[in-house]
């Protein structure tokens, strides 16, 4: 099982960091208009490339959320206390309820935004590898694992910075619920090669194949 996407809509962010720049940093008043104008620019390309990701966009779309992933870490931590001011207006529809849609003035429901998607980039990845070979078996549990970790990251540093509404698959329940699934199928990967294996070597006796289940 893949995560599906969710849908981040283009917000113009300029005009308000660029204000806000200006009026909280003298250093940054002072410097140059331009290159002020461009590195705000880069940034709103960034998310741009970012929230445009789709399944078919495999490792490009991987780089595009990783990149603006860590523009975030940085700016989540340093612009926190000063959102109510700035006037972010962020929009992303709900993961299973893509009808629904979240509007946010908050830098961390971005930041989960984009994680989710990585995560589901992660999980679609693991969901199309051949399971039949050892390899297989070993890259398809590494991608759902990756997957489990990202979740697990959203859970832990990022939703707890989410300041007003939030989707309901950015829950603390929800996403301990999906870090499990995730870990359950990188699990089930090894299951599935010890089935084959008994098959075949007859290595693995009954009773160990049993606690794989059980663990699965």
């Amino acid at each position: 099982l893949a995560l599906p996407l969710k849908r981040g809509e283009g917000t113009n962010v300029g005009p308000a960091l660029e204000a806000f720049l200006k009026k909280e940093q003298q250093s940054v008043a002072s410097a140059d208009p331009a290159k002020l104008q461009q590195d705000i620019r880069s940034f709103q390309q960034y998310r741009q490339a970012a929230i445009t990701t789709t399944i078919a966009s495999d490792q490009i779309g991987v780089q595009h959320l990783l990149h603006y992933h860590y523009h975030l870490k940085t700016l989540t931590k340093r612009l926190a206390s000063y959102e109510s001011e700035i006037k972010f207006s962020f929009v992303w529809s709900e993961a299973f309820r893509p009808n629904n849609r979240i509007t946010s003035g908050s830098l961390a429901l971005d930041w989960g935004g984009i994680l989710w998607n990585l995560a589901a980039l992660e999980s679609h990845k693991g969901s199309l590898i051949d399971r039949s070979t050892d390899e297989g078996i070993r890259n398809a549990s590494l991608q759902f694992q990756n997957a489990a970790g990202i979740v697990e990251f959203i859970r832990s540093d990022v939703t707890p910075k989410i300041l007003g509404p939030k989707s309901a698959e950015l829950s603390n329940l929800f996403l301990q619920m999906i870090t499990q699934l995730l870990l359950a199928q990188a699990q089930i990967c090894f299951y599935e090669k010890a089935i084959r294996d008994r098959k075949t070597t007859g290595n693995f006796k009954p009773a160990l194949i049993a606690k794989l289940a059980q663990q699965v």
